[in-house]
Order: C-alpha cells, then sequence, then structure tokens
C-alpha cells in the first residue's frame, strides 16, 4: 500500500500548533525518494500518571507476594577465607546474631531428625498401638507440669509399697532427657495444646513414660520430635480460625501499597 501524503505549509496558518515531519518516498523505477513535508496539529497535556523507570524486557509472575522480613538466618553469608578475619574485626557475626535468628546453627541437626521421623514415624505409631496409647497420652506426659503429674499419680490404686510408689513417680517426672532439644513447655502453642488434651490415667502415664524411655535407649532421639508432628499436636479448629482471623485484621490494618513498585507490582 503506497503511503498517504498531506503537504501543508510548514508552519501555523489558524493559530495552532503544529508539529513538523519529513516523509521521504522511494518508488520502484526512481533512485532518489521524494520528499515531503507535513505539518500536524497537537494539544499539549499534563498526564497524572507516574513515570516508571526505562526498562527493555519483562517477566510475567502469576503470583507474586511481599511478606515480612525472615528473621531467620538459614546459611552462613560466603566471604573468601582472607576476608574472614578482618571482617570479625568488624563485629560482622555479632551483628548477624543480634539481628537474626542463627537457625543454621542447629539446621544440620533439624535436618537429621526429619529424616530420622520420616523412618521412625510409622514404627512408633505401632508401637505405641500395642501398648494401648496414643500420641495424646505421650504429647501429656511430656507438656505437663510436675504438679499435675504428680497428682494424677498420687491418686493411681497400686498395690506396691510406698518406696516402689515413690520410684515410679521419680521415674515418671524424670522427663528432662526427652525434652533437650526444641522443646519449650511455656510456649503459647503447646499450652493451647495441653488445654485440649484429655488427662490420662496413672496407668497411661506410666506407658508413655517407658515408650519415650525405650525409644530414646534404642533410637538415640527423642519420641517428641515425632509427636510434635502428629495430629494431636495441632491447636483445636477453633482456637487455629481464631489465630487466622486475627492475623487477617493485623494485615489489613497495614499495606505497602503506597511502597510498591510499580515495573514488578509487589
Amino acid at each position: 500500500m503506497k503511503a498517504i501524503q498531506v503537504p501543508t505549509v510548514p508552519k501555523a496558518t489558524d493559530g495552532k500548533s503544529l508539529i513538523k515531519l519529513t516523509q521521504e518516498v522511494f518508488s520502484d523505477r526512481a533512485h532518489k525518494g521524494i520528499r515531503s513535508y507535513l505539518s500536524v496539529p497537537f494539544t499539549t497535556y499534563n498526564s497524572t500518571a507516574v513515570n516508571i523507570p526505562p526498562y527493555t524486557d519483562y517477566v510475567s509472575l502469576r503470583d507474586n507476594v511481599l511478606a515480612e522480613n525472615n528473621r531467620k538466618l538459614l546459611y552462613w553469608p560466603y566471604f573468601d577465607d582472607d576476608e574472614h578475619e578482618t571482617l570479625g574485626k568488624k563485629g560482622l557475626w555479632n551483628e548477624l546474631d543480634e539481628r537474626f535468628d542463627m537457625v543454621n546453627e542447629h539446621r544440620p541437626r533439624r535436618l537429621l531428625q526429619a529424616e530420622q521421623c520420616r523412618v521412625y514415624r510409622l514404627y512408633a505409631q505401632t508401637f505405641l498401638e500395642e501398648i494401648g496409647i496414643d500420641w495424646k497420652h505421650v504429647l501429656f506426659w511430656l507438656l505437663a507440669d510436675d504438679k499435675e503429674i504428680t497428682v494424677i499419680e498420687s491418686t493411681a490404686l497400686s498395690g506396691e509399697n510406698q518406696t516402689g510408689d515413690l520410684d515410679m513417680l521419680s521415674f515418671i517426672l524424670n522427663r528432662a532427657p526427652h525434652c533437650e532439644e526444641d522443646f519449650d513447655r511455656r510456649h503459647k502453642k503447646w499450652q493451647t495444646v495441653l488445654s485440649s488434651l484429655t488427662k490420662p490415667s496413672a496407668h497411661q502415664l506410666r506407658l508413655s513414660a517407658h515408650a519415650c524411655t525405650a525409644f530414646l535407649k534404642l533410637c538415640g532421639f527423642s519420641l517428641w520430635h515425632i509427636a510434635r508432628q502428629s495430629d494431636a499436636a495441632r491447636p483445636p479448629p477453633s482456637t487455629r480460625h481464631d489465630q487466622m482471623s486475627e492475623n487477617a485484621q493485623r494485615s489489613s490494618e497495614f499495606t505497602y501499597r503506597n511502597l510498591a513498585c510499580r515495573v514488578c507490582h509487589l
């Protein structure tokens, strides 16, 4: 299709602002192009749109969510071996320790525990079913305080002598070896889980103590790591719903939209 040219006088004759355009058309026969000038009227206006930075390409993101900074440091930053001493003098490692939760120090151990739990979970479940208890009894024995354990044990009917009762109570209260790693009995989550558990009998507490002791001796790690991943360790549905509603309400009070980047639409 041939170009359409509208030659005009390159100046404004009716008071309108004109922009001058030059057009050069080459035909099939002519080696030189035919140049013409166009004067096009235009209107100026001020745009209210925010200018975006120049870019050459972009990548479409299906889901892109802005999240809070993660305070858990999973890996140590890498520096050249020659820089370690200099950076250490500047207090880098102390500053990292103050600003982050140093999860990286415990990561190898937690990865090992995760693999151990995967291997032993089914066997531990079968073991508890065979002796007549479940994860709720184990969690209660681990999470309840000493006073509550003592009350349940002292009210039990036993044909043993007084010395035997004291030895059994001392054995049941000896939970420290099972609660050394990643255990906080006073944590809000575990207090909520404990409040949802039904109090076991003294016989069930004794079986829980024996089961955890045998598992620790044979497998080399606490049964707590499997118990805390069980369904019994989840907060009640009403509590989870309240926590989700509270978090949603808290997040709706603040928005990052006024700080968002218009290029990546974060």
